[in-house]
């Protein structure tokens, strides 16, 4: 190699790792973003426009759309890149593109909100495609970079909500007369919004940590921060943040066909403990918050699924019904709210991407859109074993996909944004991985 070609080489390097840097700090700063930008202690920020903002999920909008500005400022082609797709991807994508808005269009109450929040879907694609492009000759540390941005992104955050929470106003003098708890958390419309980031960020910690690639069972400080992370989730009270980490956590093993060790296992329930410990140390204003309260978490034993799952089923049954009246299209993006009405109130969301879909979209865009997804993952689950450094990601997109079935994750921009860069991740790895073996043969 002459000198010339090892200082390009150098170069290039160091754009790769500018390019990771940026990316990680976007990505794992977001939520402070929101919670400087959102602060209140009721159930909107004032004024009016200004909670719109809020309720679209606005930064992490504006951070997506500048991602894909960067990557086609890069290169990216969006159009060469759905030539090199094979036939059944092309028919898909091509099935979801024009079929996912028509419900939007047509049938919704409010045609141009609901066409607004459609339009979301292409940045959403769009992002994802452009994290590819970025990082797909992706150096082995890139997990360790974004994962270390998005820790160190809740570790800053975590002072922000303290002193939000210590200098909360005296409830006399607010709009309602009382303290909303539930929704104080800076920049989040829940505390589940909350939750529902850090137990992706678990995920994505605990695949990095070594507990399953024959690395040990990691070092102490990565239990340290698994053990910050856990208190964190179960301090938020989202169930579905903790039956998805679990549940990323046993599909590892599968993928993995490896179990942990007995010192990995034991470390993992000492932080899960650990972390119970803490959260119910720390401040829990009502009972939206904390894991302890076994009432509220789990429900009476007596009390039938429906009480169980907080409500869930009727808002399922009732939207399934609603869908039943236009099952080609759906009724289109966001219209549940005005199109769905339970003795609850209205909800933004049936708390079910499935069932979100199917209502949003309809059968067609559905369809197609899970066939895309289906595929890519068996792509991905079959290839980890052979691309450890896949695990990660990967097991932050199966911890966001298991909670979207029991909470609005694929509804709302913040949670999206992860699943797609989880996704992108993962495949930008498996490409970085398929061209070294080009280059070795």
């Amino acid at each position: 190699m002459t000198a010339q070609s090892a200082q390009l080489e150098t170069v290039g390097r160091s754009s790769k790792f500018d390019q990771i840097t940026v990316l990680a700090l976007l990505v794992g700063m977001a939520p402070l973003l929101g919670g400087i930008l959102f602060r209140t202690h009721q159930y909107h920020v004032e004024p009016s426009w200004y909670e719109a903002l809020r309720q679209l999920d606005m930064p992490y909008i504006l951070i997506e759309l500048g991602v894909v500005l960067w990557a086609h400022e890069k290169g990216l082609n969006f159009k060469g890149f759905f030539k090199k797709l094979d036939r059944s991807y092309q028919l898909a994508m091509a099935l979801f593109l024009t079929t996912f808005a028509v419900g939007s269009l047509i049938y919704a109450p409010i045609p141009g909100y609901s066409l607004l929040r459609a339009s979301y879907w292409l940045i959403h694609i769009g992002f994802a495609l452009s994290v590819w492009h970025l990082l797909k000759e992706a150096p082995a540390d890139t997990v360790n970079k974004i994962s270390d941005a998005m820790v160190a992104g809740l570790a800053i955050f975590v002072p922000l909500l303290i002193g939000h929470f210590v200098l909360a106003p005296d409830p006399a003098d607010t709009k309602l007369g009382q303290i909303i708890w539930s929704s104080a958390v800076p920049g989040c419309l829940s505390v589940r919004h909350f939750g529902l980031w850090t137990g992706a960020v678990l995920a994505l910690w605990l695949g990095r940590s070594g507990w399953l690639q024959g690395n040990g069972s990691g070092r102490w400080w990565h239990w340290a921060v698994t053990t910050m992370l856990m208190a964190l989730m179960m301090w938020s009270g989202t169930r579905a943040a903790i039956v998805g980490v679990f549940a990323a956590l046993m599909v590892a093993c599968f993928a993995m066909v490896r179990w942990p060790t007995f010192g990995s296992f034991a470390k993992l329930v000492g932080a899960t403990l650990l972390g119970i410990a803490l959260s119910a140390l720390a401040f829990t204003p009502d009972s939206s918050f904390g894991v302890l309260d076994l009432g509220r978490m789990f429900g009476d034993p007596s009390a039938n699924a429906n009480a169980i799952s907080s409500g869930r089923m009727d808002i399922w049954k009732a939207v399934l019904t609603k869908f039943s009246e236009s099952p080609l299209f759906g009724w289109g993006e966001g219209a549940m709210f005005w199109n769905v009405k339970l003795e609850t109130g209205a909800h933004l969301q049936p708390h079910n991407s499935i069932v979100q879909f199917l209502f949003s979209w309809g059968a067609i865009a559905t369809a197609a859109a899970t066939f895309v997804m289906i595929r890519a993952l068996w792509t991905l689950h079959s290839n980890v074993r052979h691309v450890p450094t896949m695990l990660a990601p990967l097991m932050l997109v199966d911890c966001t996909l298991v909670m979207s079935l029991f909470d609005g994750v694929l509804y709302f921009s913040r949670t999206i944004m992860l699943g797609a860069m989880g996704m992108a991740l993962c495949f930008a790895l498996l490409s970085a991985h398929a061209a070294k073996k080009d280059r070795l043969v």
